[in-house]
């Protein structure tokens, strides 16, 4: 039976050359060179916006919307991990749709938007200008990596940083996550912290569940670096559950076959209480060396054909 490639010695490299890649040591050994500088995910302008917003309303009600897929959840919690790093005392809200809904198309049926002075929506809401116009008093954030239907710039209220839409912004493949997880590393910048490279896992895992064309060598990048450093306790704990069917070793193949799936499966299939539980369970993670004897017991069951986790959690957890 003939195969699709031709593939003489040495097969790795031909292999890899025939599904389009001229470089393979660039793809097998991506570089932080790779990485595009953040800022220009949007117009100069946009970006001290989205950061000027932050720093006037830090502490202020606020609430993060939280897509449901792997993406969403994952850059949703980059965010609200990264915003307690840098304001430990600010308690952000956060809103999980109840089926496969995006932005705030629920949202504002469930919520006033105006008991918020700021609103986050990481992985969504490029084309919500219809609600933030209702809510002209609301400050709204986005960080996303749909396509923008809506020609014109958005109302004064919100903010869109989006690789789609960013014209100096190369990669076209970032997931949202990614979105998320590059402009909090543009904060890191402008608030002379380090915090962003804690939630690189996340992105990595983002953009491999959201089928990411991972030839790019950003996003390769941020996989290898990601999958090869889990910091979240709760991608530890899926990794580690995982473990006999990944072989010993993290792969984009596995993550996509074993790890994914069980998050995916509580956002579509999972109810509200158990999305909300699901959501608070991913946000929260240790450091090592400040949390003592911080450790997470989880028994992962299999409920109705799909998975769920459920974890005790010690007080001395850091959310």
């Amino acid at each position: 039976e003939k195969l699709k490639y031709e593939i003489s010695a040495p097969y790795k490299d031909n292999l890899i050359r025939a599904r389009g890649i001229s470089d393979v040591e660039q793809f097998l050994l991506p570089s932080p060179s790779h990485l595009q500088e953040p800022h220009y995910l949007g117009t100069k302008s946009e970006m001290e916006t989205a950061k000027n917003w932050i720093e006037e309303h830090q502490g202020c009600a606020a609430l993060t919307v939280v897509d449901s897929d792997c993406d969403g959840f994952c850059a949703s919690t980059i965010l609200l991990n990264y915003l307690k790093d840098v304001y430990p005392n600010w308690e952000i809200d956060f809103f999980t749709h109840s089926k496969k809904q995006h932005g705030l198309e629920d949202v504002v049926h469930e919520l006033d938007l105006d008991e918020y002075e700021l609103v986050f929506l990481p992985d969504a809401g490029s084309n919500d200008d219809e609600y933030f116009a209702q809510y002209p008093n609301t400050k709204f954030i986005i960080l996303d990596h749909h396509l923008r239907s809506i020609e014109g710039p958005c109302p004064d209220n919100a903010v869109i940083i989006n690789n789609q839409i960013a014209t100096e912004y190369k990669n076209k493949s970032l997931s949202g996550a990614g979105v998320t997880w590059q402009f909090c590393r543009y904060l890191d910048y402008e608030l002379d912290v380090e915090y962003a490279d804690q939630y690189t896992d996340l992105a990595a895992v983002a953009i491999i569940g959201d089928v990411m064309d991972i030839t790019t060598l950003e996003n390769r990048y941020i996989i290898d670096q990601g999958i090869h450093n889990f910091k979240n306790t709760f991608l530890k704990l899926l990794r580690d559950n995982a473990a006999y069917s990944l072989g010993g070793s993290v792969t984009p193949i596995g993550i996509a076959f074993y790890i994914v799936p069980m998050i995916n499966s509580m956002c579509r299939m999972g109810n509200l209480g158990e999305k909300t539980q699901y959501h608070n369970i991913q946000v929260v993670y240790t450091k090592e060396g400040e949390t003592g004897d911080a450790y997470i017991e989880a028994l992962v069951a299999k409920i109705g054909g799909n998975y769920a986790v459920r974890v005790a959690t010690s007080d001395s957890l850091v959310q």
